[in-house]
């Protein structure tokens, strides 16, 4: 999970960098094979506000999209 500043530098050193990413999401990143930063990230729905807030135990959104992100690689 990155998020803030760190979503942004892990971006700018992405091959393939996000287009317009919303800063104030979590983004879920995957390590590259090499073990050497990471080689794909996605933004989420979820927002920096709602973790501070306090997610619900049902919300399953950023392990749904680490599955995702997973499952595409």
């Amino acid at each position: 999970l990155e998020f803030g500043p760190t979503a942004v530098v892990e971006n700018a050193r992405l091959p393939q960098p996000l287009s317009d990413p919303d800063y104030s999401r979590v983004f879920v990143t995957i390590q590259a094979p090499t073990g050497e930063g990471i080689s794909r990230m996605a933004e989420t729905e979820v927002s920096l506000s709602e973790v501070l807030a306090g997610l619900e135990p049902d919300d399953y959104r950023l392990r749904d999209a680490i599955l995702s992100l997973i499952d595409d690689a």
